[in-house]
């Protein structure tokens, strides 16, 4: 009698327990701001945030029940749906977790939205593996905030100086890759515009590596100048970057070139002097 007293005291505690479980999943399911679903092997829905279901464009919140059992194939398009069945099927199959994995999605406007995703499987007591449990967040803010930082760096990277009436100085320092390069012949001509410069001084004193590719993005950038009706001069053209030049076998005999800033500078003020009389 002891004996069963003590079960139906231990089986009482445990369905206690289960209780505040399933409280405490409930809460989490209602308040977490993030898409998170339970699916089963299968890759059926099992549970889902209420997140998720707005996220998804729920009619309501009624719409869980309608929601659950579903798949992939169910809800999305088909190449997507295959491609996320067979990520769950890997992650099931590996046991492997993947955390915070950048995605990107569409909305009905064809909007572009920026994901992280987190997936792991779900093992069972026995160590069997009986699901997949999934995290995705919406960072687009966050992509969109870095994104524009990285602009401004950009700018702040490569300034543009109003030195003079109707001329202005890019300093470039540090490295030249690509996309800094074209940024870079992007902001002079957008100043150009702006201040109605007739002399565009780019200053390479401060680049630490001079090869072809900085050289021809420099020559583009010079051309490109020049088709706005404006003058190039760069300046910091060294011996040393001269000599190297030649090497490269980069034809410079046509762009306009000055030791320093200071004789570049000087150059152009007595220019602009000189075309005002």
């Amino acid at each position: 009698m002891e004996d069963k007293e003590k079960k139906k005291e231990q089986l009482l505690k445990e369905i206690k327990e289960l209780r505040k479980t399933k409280e405490l999943l409930e809460n989490l399911l209602k308040s977490i701001p993030v898409s998170l679903y339970f699916k089963d092997k299968e890759g059926r829905l099992i549970r889902v945030s209420r997140y998720f279901l707005e996220q998804s464009g729920a009619p309501s919140l009624d719409y869980e029940k309608e929601i659950i059992g579903k798949s992939n194939f169910d809800l999305f398009g088909e190449e997507l749906a295959r491609a996320a069945r067979a990520d769950e099927e890997h992650i099931m199959e590996t046991r492997e977790t993947i955390i915070n994995r950048p995605e990107t999605s569409s909305t009905p406007d064809g909007e572009t939205v920026y994901l992280s995703t987190t997936k792991a499987p779900i093992i069972d007591s026995k160590g069997g593996v009986i699901g997949i449990v999934g995290l995705t967040r919406d960072v687009t803010k966050q992509k969109t905030a870095e994104k524009e930082l990285e602009s401004l760096l950009g700018e702040l990277s490569t300034p543009v100086l109003y030195a003079w009436e109707g001329i202005i100085i890019m300093s470039l320092v540090g490295t030249l890759p690509s996309d800094r390069a074209q940024k870079a012949t992007q902001i002079i001509l957008e100043s150009i515009d702006r201040y109605k410069a007739r002399y565009a001084i780019i200053d390479i004193t401060g680049v630490s590596v001079i090869d072809s590719m900085v050289a021809s993005q420099l020559i583009k950038t010079a051309k490109a100048v020049e088709t706005l009706g404006s003058k190039a001069l760069i300046t910091g053209v060294s011996a040393e970057i001269a000599i190297t030049l030649v090497d490269l076998g980069i034809n410079m005999e046509n762009i306009m070139t000055r030791n320093s800033l200071i004789e570049g500078l000087h150059y152009a003020i007595e220019s602009v002097k000189n075309e005002d009389y």
